[in-house]
């Protein structure tokens, strides 16, 4: 079978990747073709405190116990040479797919592979969260295979994390995981039972390994020492240990102050010299699960300490105890140096400790070849998934309307789902399984994309005062527009709509109509409906739009070369609802009726210093981006489409020209908008001088660096409140200023309630 395998291998971790390398390997061994999906994170963990009792309780009694961890207090030890030691043995022992970036081609995957496999490291930890790690962009759960993941702790302490794990865990129907704990803690989240299996790196034997990495020789004999944490106790222990054994000392450095001890090895450790280090060993002190894994197949004498203490939140204790219990090694793990004497003069019985570890090993195998077996078993019964499923199944969608209008049967719609975005609905019925909305949707298959860091970058400012009036920024998109209307192209843009209060993209035609297409629109616009217009518009359209909509444009209108596409810079929309409730908050607060229009970017009051603008004709109201609720909630982004948090385009574009506002200092005291400008195709190039020939504007060329430097290059990961939120703003009795109080203001800047200060109090003094 053709195994995809999703699990940590990026960090420049000797556990990680090794584990990485091992369970790729015995795969390979079992007669599968793996490879490992080459996707690694971006971002954090995104949630709020909380603020239950419960809570508050839990953080007094572990600080009043001064349960803490011996947390390291110095940056990790790297360098050049150690990089690329780790980069040649990942590509050097792992097959890798195409780069996965996001959501979209991770569910690419599902037409190439037979199974996907999630493996062994702290991968389902809460304290690193994060759903494609559950495997979450299979589309069938039967070719899903959970093996030795791990949670790396006994609790799940955020609510909004244990309210999403165990709709992710229950879609397994192979299920495994590390340790005992990760066991108890899935029966107590889902009432399934898991497999308790071991960590990748002890399936190999010592004769695989060798195959997977030569032995090479270390010259003398030495107590090896490989500590995570920094407790000074460990470090005063060891000394003792080497004196009392008569042997000198060798360090993996792990921080950099460690290269300051006297034994830290001073040559690059990559991964294959950390396995020698550990095959040569005299003696091993350690306080790595990993450490112990390789202790206990070279037949290494070690001594293992606790990492964490006992009561900690972070408690990653759980996989030692579990492999210490499993092979009776109880007595090698030490809390205290008391114990050392004793330790050292108690070997240990190899004979007895691989007679179990075989039994262990035996146990995970066939788990593993049992579970690939019964995917093997379902593709037999199964047919393959044709190009009308695949479609149906891709879970991103940006409501650009290209589908619908590639339909040659109007099987697909455009409608608001239940979270406030417009999105695309299929017909089951009318479906004819013919592809050709795959083919247009910008969410599926490769990109052919160009990059902004191979782009051309430039400024613009209109000279006419009255154009940077009512522009967001420079006056690009105006005077480009202007120029191209002269020259016989018609213009496709985004207006508001005011009868329906929304936006909408529409066609326009005469220069007097621009003026609908001017300044931001913060919200999603409906671009489906422009299309019926654009088939019957004879002459070459530019387009302008976000970079989702102009990358469905391209695929749509593929045979249009006199077409022109530009995309602005964009950081996602937010949800109808939001828009909503913020016209509901004016219209009680100020007044306004219903037939309100928002200027979002209203220039009177200068370019940087945001301010938005809304009138009914009548009755107005001006809010700065501080003051205002809806800008507050659009620029902390937690209530975006969630196409939006595994944008595609976010450092890639399929237009001819990319343009936003030109941020950071170089404009800092310009108050009436420069544009940025970026050109990443010779169209986009040819364009641009045609402009600088009219003399409207200056035209200026700037360092690419800018671009990259202040325009957002990277997806903000989706709140894991995000189903709370949304439905909360869709709930007519929701307050939208408790709401962004809530989600929208960092702790440190709220107005905080007696509960909540004294949990912020403990968290500070922890």
């Amino acid at each position: 079978m053709k195994i995809a395998v999703n699990t940590w291998y990026h960090y420049r971790n000797y556990g990680t990747a090794l584990q990485a390398a091992a369970l790729c390997e015995k795969l390979r061994l079992l007669g599968h073709d793996a490879d490992m999906i080459q996707y690694i994170p971006v971002g954090y963990v995104r949630t709020i405190p909380d603020y239950s009792l419960q809570k508050i309780a839990s953080r007094v009694v572990r600080r009043l116990a001064g349960t803490g961890s011996d947390s390291p207090s110095g940056s990790h030890f790297c360098s050049d040479e150690k990089e690329k030691k780790f980069d040649d043995f990942l590509h050097s022992h792992i097959s890798f797919t195409g780069e996965c970036r996001t959501l979209s081609d991770l569910e690419n995957l599902n037409s190439s592979y037979d199974a996907f496999l999630c493996g062994s490291d702290q991968i389902w930890s809460p304290l690193n969260f994060n759903p494609h790690y559950f495997l979450d962009f299979v589309h069938d759960e039967y070719k899903m295979v959970a093996y030795a993941p791990s949670m790396g702790t006994d609790r799940v302490e955020d609510r909004y994390i244990r309210e999403q794990m165990p709709e992710l865990i229950r879609r397994f129907h192979h299920l495994s995981v590390r340790e005992t704990e990760g066991q108890e803690l899935i029966r107590k989240l889902t009432g399934k039972k898991a497999e308790c299996v071991l960590d990748p790196t002890l399936l190999l034997s010592v004769r695989e390994w060798a195959e997977l990495v030569p032995p090479q020789p270390v010259e003398g004999s030495y107590l090896l020492v490989y500590f995570l944490g920094q407790s000074a106790d460990h470090w005063d222990l060891l000394y003792k240990l080497a004196t009392q054994l008569h042997l000198s000392i060798k360090i993996i450095p792990v921080y950099d102050l460690d290269l300051e001890r006297d034994g830290c090895i001073r040559e690059s450790v990559g991964p294959e010299e950390f396995v020698n280090l550990f095959r040569n060993a005299s003696y091993v002190c350690t306080d790595s699960f990993h450490g112990a894994v390789f202790s206990i197949l070279f037949h290494r004498q070690f001594t293992l300490l606790e990492r964490f203490k006992k009561q900690d939140a972070n408690n990653q204790n759980s996989r030692i105890y579990t492999l210490m219990n499993c092979l009776s090694l109880n007595g090698r793990l030490l809390t205290a140096s008391s114990g050392i004497v004793s330790q050292v003069e108690e070997r240990i019985d190899f004979e007895n400790v691989d007679g179990k570890l075989s039994a262990l090993v035996k146990k995970s195998v066939d788990y593993l070849i049992s579970a690939l077996g019964e995917v093997e078993e379902h593709l037999r019964e199964t047919t393959k998934v044709n190009s009308r499923s695949v479609t149906h199944l891709n879970s991103l969608c940006c409501g650009c309307g290209a589908c619908a209008e590639a339909c040659p049967q109007n099987a697909v719609s455009i409608q608001m789902n239940k979270d406030g975005f417009l999105h695309a609905v299929v017909n089951e019925s009318a479906c004819i399984d013919c592809g050709k909305c795959a083919r247009v949707c910008p969410f599926i298959g490769e990109i052919a994309a160009a990059m902004p860091a191979d782009g051309k970058l430039y400024s613009y400012k209109d000279h006419d005062d009255s154009v940077l009036g009512t522009s967001t920024s420079g006056g690009f998109a105006f005077r480009l527009s202007s120029l191209l209307l002269e020259r016989g192209y018609a213009v496709v843009g985004c207006a508001f709509d005011r009868e329906e209060q929304r936006a909408k993209h529409i066609l326009v035609t005469q220069k007097s109509e621009l003026s609908k297409l001017q300044g931001s629109k913060y919200i999603q616009s409906d671009f489906s409906a422009v299309h019926s217009v654009v088939k019957s518009c004879s002459k070459p359209i530019v387009f302008l739009g976000t970079p989702c909509q102009i990358a469905a444009a391209r695929r749509l209108y593929k045979n249009r070369t006199d077409y022109i596409y530009i995309d602005l810079v964009c950081h996602g929309v937010p949800s109808d609802h939001l828009y909503r409730k913020y016209r509901q908050l004016l219209s009680e607060r100020y007044g306004l009726s219903d037939d309100q229009e928002t200027i979002f970017r209203y220039q009177p009051k200068g370019w940087r210093s945001i301010h938005l603008y809304t009138s009914d004709g009548e009755r107005d109201c001006c809010l700065s981006s501080r003051d205002d609720p809806f800008f507050r909630m659009f620029d902390v982004g937690n209530c975006y489409n969630e196409a939006c948090y595994e944008c595609r385009w976010r450092d890639r574009t399929e237009a001819d020209i990319r343009i936003g506002d030109y941020w950071g200092p170089k404009f800092e005291s310009d108050h009436t908008g420069v544009s940025m400008v970026l050109c990443a195709t010779e169209t986009g190039e040819r364009l641009l001088d045609m402009l600088n020939l009219t003399g409207g504007g200056d035209v200026k060329r700037q360092p690419t660096e800018d671009y990259l430097n202040y325009q957002q290059q990277k997806n903000l990961p989706k709140p894991t409140f995000y189903s709370t939120l949304l439905k909360e703003l869709k709930r007519s009795t929701s307050n939208l200023e408790d709401l962004v109080e809530r989600y929208a203001v960092p702790l440190e800047n709220r107005e905080l309630t007696k509960r909540e200060r004294i949990l912020h109090f403990l968290k500070c003094i922890r």
